[in-house]
């Protein structure tokens, strides 16, 4: 979602971005666990939200 404006030479718009909106636990990597003598699932980062600024000239 963004805004923008114009303004004399320039533009300015400010947006928000959400990655994994829905919390997903999605697998980054698989690491061996010598312990358990399993793989072991490491997953990425949860919701993730995101400011922006973008000037045009």
């Amino acid at each position: 979602m963004d805004r923008r404006w114009s303004l004399r030479r320039w533009q300015l718009a400010v947006y928000v971005d959400v990655q994994n909106v829905y919390g997903r636990a999605n697998v980054s990597q698989y690491q061996w666990n010598a312990r358990l003598l399993a793989p072991e699932a490491n997953e990425s980062l949860g919701v993730l939200p995101s400011l922006g600024v973008n000037i045009e000239f």
